[in-house]
């Protein structure tokens, strides 16, 4: 056999090579980096409205929940009358709301989504309550009020009971027996609703 076929026979295997190893290269994506964990949506309970340093003794025209949230990152909201873990709490009206900010790119920090009206025109009646709003990345799917934990990619736990809530005291007459401490919470820092 002559040289210059054995140098062929040794070349067309290595371009082969080559050439399926260049394919694998430009057929592989880039790297995508991976997305930040949610953040905590946290109610800007110094601007709520109504004020939550008052009992509500005539029911109000609107309700404006501000949330500081990342735009991109979809929310949840329940809102509750006389919230309860002991019992199997249902939330009022079969308010369970999703509200994805109609933002879609990935965004870094937050921004202020106002919700308005959650209780959708409900009336409080005339008997003493307590209705508390609760926001959530999501919930817990067994605890109605319980925001649920967020799991990083490795498994650990990046946002425990990932969520707010606020409560506002309903007193429509004067002989209302409230506890002056706030309604029972699944959240670590919940912000709390007024006691006077």
């Amino acid at each position: 056999m002559n040289k210059a076929r054995v140098g062929f026979a040794l070349a067309v295997p290595a371009i082969a090579a080559l050439g399926a190893a260049l394919a694998c290269v430009l057929a592989d994506p880039p790297p995508v980096d991976p997305l930040p964990p949610p953040s905590r949506p946290t109610i800007l309970s110094d601007i709520v409205t109504p004020r939550l340093d008052q009992k509500l003794t005539s029911q109000p025209v609107a309700f404006d929940i501000p949330v500081a949230v990342d735009p991109s990152q979809s929310i949840k909201w329940r809102v509750f009358q006389d919230l309860d873990p002991a019992v199997n709490t249902q939330f009022v009206g079969g308010l369970d709301v999703t509200d994805d900010g109609g933002v879609t790119l990935p965004d870094t920090g937050n921004a202020v989504r106002v919700i308005d009206d959650p209780f959708n025109g409900l009336d409080f009646g005339s008997q003493c309550h307590t209705f508390t709003f609760v926001v959530a990345v999501d919930f817990d799917p067994t605890i109605f009020a319980r925001p649920a934990d967020i799991v990083g990619s490795n498994g650990d736990v990046v946002c425990a009971s990932c969520g707010d809530q606020v409560t506002w005291f309903w007193q429509p007459v004067a002989d209302c027996n409230f506890d002056d401490a706030a309604p029972p919470t699944y959240l670590p820092e919940a912000s709390d609703g007024a006691s006077d």
